[in-house]
């Protein structure tokens, strides 16, 4: 009995190897002849996968899920290796794929390091309209943020008075009913501000004062 067993499997095994090997040498014409068979076996099997998944949920093993990436891969890799008619180059890509796949983060992070020292991007300074116009924006988005604050409830309101001058002036702007400085201290900035720097530098200074050690 057992060697009859045997047999049985040692032949059903060879049926199975039979009949794959001969669709593989036969699957443009069998996907000719009955693609509508072929279409109806992939969406009724697709179907009965999707069913089965979704009635006993997700996969959570871990060596299950490893098989099903490394199928995806090997896949992902045989359509690679097929998609061109030069085998060196597939070849090539599969490799660095590979490589890339497999190569250590670290390293790769210390050559970034290592290049933007080696060589540090060239940093361009602001104009003066540029300048103007960020500290504007940066000034006008603060001061949201400030008054968005003061209407939160994080916001305790006893404690921000009390470190306040003018906690009246203060409420009135947070209600709108007031800019945030006054004409007397815009005037009063504009008499104390400090003149501008001399812009005799040179190109080559300019970069040396930007560069990275």
């Amino acid at each position: 009995m057992r060697y009859g067993a045997y047999l049985v499997l040692a032949g059903g095994w060879s049926v199975a190897l039979w009949a794959l090997q001969y669709a593989w040498e036969n699957i443009y014409a069998i996907i000719e002849s009955y693609s509508y068979y072929v279409l109806g076996y992939f969406a009724i099997a697709g179907l009965v996968s999707f069913a089965v998944c979704y009635y006993k949920g997700p996969v959570t093993d871990p060596r299950s899920l490893s098989l099903i990436k490394w199928t995806l891969q090997l896949a992902a890799l045989t359509l690679v290796y097929f998609g061109t008619q030069l085998t060196v180059v597939s070849v090539a890509t599969i490799i660095v794929m590979v490589t890339i796949s497999h190569f250590p983060t670290n390293c790769f992070q210390s050559f970034l390091i290592y290049w933007r020292r080696r060589f540090p991007p060239k940093l361009r300074r602001l104009t003066e309209d540029e300048y103007m116009m960020q500290g504007c924006e940066e000034t006008r988005r603060a001061l949201s943020q400030l008054k968005d604050y003061c209407h939160s409830p994080q916001c305790d309101t006893w404690h921000t008075v009390s470190r306040l001058k003018s906690p009246h002036r203060f409420a009135e702007w947070v209600e709108g009913n007031s800019p945030h400085v006054s004409d007397d201290e815009i005037r009063k900035h504009e008499r104390n501000a400090a003149p501008p720097l001399p812009m005799d530098f040179t190109d080559d200074e300019s970069d040396n004062d930007f560069s990275w050690t």
